[in-house]
């Protein structure tokens, strides 16, 4: 993105992006689970704004927090410096592809520049004569490339006779606990939902552990952070904690309350980042020691269609007659190209052993026509992040609030 100034940052934390996403995706589902990949759309909207120039390149590089002190090359080194420390027997990988049709001219130097910063394959495809074949080819590779988890992406339709272009990014994820739950010791417990309503859930427990844990008394949040093995990464949750005492916090509280929306109304980047530089001081001294840990087993699949969210977060250019995908190649005119579709998966699986999660996303360009041992027990609507401590990424972000879906 040459029109970009230089930056000076040296990685691209996505937090404020990821916070964003989070309250928009929480606006049509107040009381469902929420799953999504902030890395992995903003990848996706990194490579798109590459084929574009002026104030549509613009608006899509503010959305996704690129500015004058961030470049795209500090986002695209940031991928690889975190996919290169992940090690067996962890798993975490990133792939982007480039689908044009064979009548759209594309520059070499546009296929250049984004290898360079993502390592995307291009394909060139018959993507107007014969939509449904090349629905089946993409949905393929993204399948394998989030280990069937993803197994169709692009629905029925995605697709047209006008569509000239479809970019995708994929990332899947399996990363093993630290220290794994015991099997013996799940068993069934009650989950309280949004409603009120409690109902039976398979909780896992760990019992005399030691992780970086704190209470935030100010904004009445519990907050754990999960290690995986040998990694960066790690699983982070927060849960709503408004506590009643009678004399104090060291006596089991009189009542309880665990509000997700009171937590969800103070969830921004800067509360985020705040949270994890607390979990970093805190594992700095070795962490807290805990009595139980209890948090359920849980799988979750999420689906979103990206174009409204996308003109919420301000880009609303590239959808019209103003669109200016030159990037491609200058041969391309103002209003000849736009985008006409963006669809986004997320597949999120945790259980004893650690966390599996797959997330996949395709953008459509079509023609113009404490000192005593703690408990943490998540047994109520909790919001959750994927870290990685290396460069600040938050690689995935969430709600689980109903079990049953």
């Amino acid at each position: 993105m040459s029109s970009l100034a230089p930056g000076t940052h040296s990685s691209y934390p996505v937090s404020t992006f990821a916070t964003k996403l989070y309250h928009l995706a929480s606006e049509t589902a107040s009381d469902k689970n929420i799953g999504f990949s902030p890395l992995n759309i903003a990848h996706a909207l990194a490579m798109t704004a590459e084929a574009t120039n002026g104030e549509t390149q613009h608006e899509i590089a503010r959305a996704i927090g690129l500015d004058s002190n961030v470049r795209l090359i500090d986002f695209a080194t940031s991928l690889r410096s975190m996919q290169s420390g992940v090690s067996e027997p962890n798993t975490l990988s990133l792939a982007s592809d480039i689908w044009t049709d064979h009548s759209l001219p594309v520059a070499t130097s546009f296929t250049d520049d984004v290898n360079a910063l993502f390592g995307p394959a291009h394909h060139s495809l018959s993507l107007r004569g014969d939509p449904s074949g090349s629905t089946s080819t993409i949905n393929k590779t993204v399948s394998d490339q989030t280990n069937e988890r993803i197994p169709d992406l692009l629905p029925d339709g995605f697709i047209t006779p006008d569509t000239v272009m479809v970019l995708t990014t994929a990332i899947y994820l399996k990363m093993l606990w630290a220290q794994q739950f015991d099997k013996s010791l799940t068993s069934a417990g009650a989950f309280t939902l949004v409603n009120g309503q409690e109902i039976e859930v398979d909780m896992m427990h760990m019992k005399d552990s030691k992780f970086p844990y704190f209470y935030d008394k100010d904004s009445k949040v519990k907050v754990i952070e999960l290690p995986y093995k040998d990694s960066s990464l790690s699983m982070v949750i927060m849960l709503p904690y408004a506590a009643e005492f009678e004399n104090g916090p060291w006596e089991e509280p009189i009542s309880v309350v665990k509000d997700i929306a009171a937590l969800e109304a103070i969830l921004t980047a800067d509360q985020l980042q705040t949270w994890y530089k607390r979990l970093d001081q805190v594992k700095g001294y070795g962490g807290v020691e805990m009595g139980n840990v209890s948090i359920p087993k849980f799988e979750m699949y999420t689906e979103y269609d990206l174009v409204p969210i996308m003109q919420k977060l301000g880009i609303n250019i590239a959808f019209g007659k103003k669109a200016d995908f030159s990037g491609i190649h200058s041969d391309i005119n103002v209003g000849d190209l736009f985008i006409s579709d963006a669809i986004h998966k997320a597949f999120v699986k945790i259980n004893e052993e650690g966390s599996e999660a797959a997330a996949p996303t395709a953008v459509a360009v079509a023609l113009e026509s404490m000192s005593t041992p703690e408990n943490f027990n998540a047994n109520a609507s909790f919001a959750y992040a994927i870290r990685d401590s290396k460069t600040g990424h938050t690689v995935f972000m969430g709600r689980f609030s109903n079990p049953k879906q």
